[in-house]
């Protein structure tokens, strides 16, 4: 199953469950399901600052995602198309 798969049916607000150097781990709050996205470069998945400047998770973008995030951080997930 692919990333995009999970979020288009479950999930639209998450929160950042874990963090380490190469992986974070996000939780939809309702459903208790949860995701891991990896920080490198070129793997699916990117969590990056939006232009209101909320984190915003991308199944889409495949860069680099955000270097540090404390557990608890909300997250958006972006429409797709």
């Amino acid at each position: 199953m692919k990333m995009t798969d999970i979020v288009e049916n479950v999930m639209q607000d998450m929160v950042v469950a874990k963090d380490d150097a190469t992986t974070t781990v996000l939780q939809d709050p309702n459903t208790k399901v949860s995701l891991e996205v990896p920080k490198q470069a070129g793997k699916q998945g990117m969590i990056k600052p939006n232009d209101k400047g909320e984190m915003e998770f991308n199944p889409e973008e495949d860069g680099a995602s955000e270097k540090e995030l404390k557990p608890g951080t909300k997250v958006k997930v972006a429409a797709q198309q």
